[in-house]
């Protein structure tokens, strides 16, 4: 999927992006790519997550960062086994080779924004 904006810039809606199928962290967890180097961003991908009622990321660790802000519901994240409470308007700093998760704790979908360098979602590049 190649840019459509133009030098002015660009807009839409995140639930008009479709679902990716691919380097998703579980089944039950719906992702998009907002941007990235095959949609106007060259170095990072800015991907937006959803996460139902009782849904986990598994516990995982690589070699680059994640900058997240949470969009909507309450979750809670755990890094290096220290755990934080997160909801609408937190934000998370995973730093990078740190073992962490991600869960909703609520009744309503957890959305959060993600990003991670261009290395860290190779979707992003196609």
């Amino acid at each position: 999927m190649s840019c459509s904006c133009s030098k002015k810039g660009c807009s839409g809606n995140i639930r008009d992006i479709p679902l990716s199928r691919k380097f998703v962290p579980s089944p039950d967890v719906e992702k998009r790519i907002v941007f990235s180097p095959a949609r106007c961003w060259d170095d990072h991908v800015l991907r937006h997550f959803t996460l139902p009622a009782g849904a986990q990321v598994p516990m995982h660790s690589h070699d680059w960062p994640h900058y997240m802000i949470i969009l909507g519901g309450q979750g809670e994240s755990v890094i290096d086994g220290e755990h934080f409470p997160v909801a609408k308007d937190s934000w998370i700093f995973v730093p990078s080779n740190a073992e962490h998760t991600l869960m909703n704790t609520g009744s309503e979908p957890f959305t959060f924004l993600c990003i991670v360098p261009r290395r860290g979602d190779p979707e992003g590049e196609e």
